[in-house]
């Protein structure tokens, strides 16, 4: 009985993960200012920022306020990973970057 109830969970569990679709924006390039992650409502449960390797200082991510001394950090070849279990998705459009001239960040959405 027990094998039956891991195999229906593991079952259960596949079946809800492949209903999650994955949406990659452009890459970022930075112009020493404060943007949003899109231009555009982008809506998501987990969203993934990451700092290209050639990237020359850190980048800093949150809120609107973001800037060169102000948000969460994210070291030059490194990632940060946000799951937003609210009753409404992450829009990327509230969610800020602030990255260097010329430097680069990877986006990764599941709607």
């Amino acid at each position: 009985m027990k094998k039956v109830f891991a195999v229906l969970a593991l079952a259960l569990t596949c079946m809800a993960q492949t209903g999650s679709t994955y949406a990659t924006i452009a890459d970022i390039t930075g112009t020493a200012a404060t943007v949003p992650l899109s231009g555009t409502h982008v809506f998501c449960t987990m969203v993934q920022i990451t700092a290209l390797r050639t990237n020359t200082a850190d980048v800093r991510y949150g809120g609107p306020l973001t800037a060169i001394a102000r948000g969460s950090m994210i070291a030059p070849g490194g990632g940060q990973t946000e799951v937003w279990d609210q009753p409404r998705p992450l829009d990327l459009n509230t969610m800020f970057v602030y990255i260097a001239s010329g430097d680069k960040v990877a986006v990764t959405c599941r709607q």
